[in-house]
């Protein structure tokens, strides 16, 4: 995992992002439900090993979606091998910040991300957008 700078700021934008972006249980899918592993560990994968940030889970309990949040220091050939091992679990979506999202394209390659994700905070409000 890649060492981060500002873990607190990371921490916020995760629940902002499962808040927005992965708001299970829903209407379309009353039976999933998101888990948030900032501040704490919620679900992980293979032994404890893999910990996305973001986990939505089925009734089953098996991942339907995962999110993993970037910040500026961490969009790096550190973080890659991260993104493959998520990508093998469910279907991957990457939150880096504006004007990271062609670099994290670049350095992700054949790794199949379902969605990339550039989001800024301004003004004490988190946007997200599409890349």
């Amino acid at each position: 995992m890649a060492k981060r700078q500002n873990q607190e700021f990371h921490n916020q934008v995760c629940q902002f992002v499962a808040k927005e972006r992965f708001p299970f249980p829903s209407a379309g899918h009353p039976n999933w439900k998101t888990y948030v592993n900032e501040p704490e560990t919620q679900i992980c994968f293979k032994d404890g090993k893999f910990c996305p940030d973001i986990v939505v889970l089925n009734e089953n309990n098996s991942a339907r979606l995962l999110g993993e949040i970037e910040t500026d220091d961490t969009v790096n050939s550190e973080s890659v091998n991260q993104w493959k091992d998520y990508s093998e679990i469910a279907p991957l979506y990457l939150y880096v910040p504006v004007g990271f999202g062609n670099q994290a394209r670049e350095l992700a390659g054949s790794i199949k991300i379902s969605g990339f994700r550039e989001y800024k905070v301004a003004e004490g409000e988190i946007r997200i957008f599409n890349v």
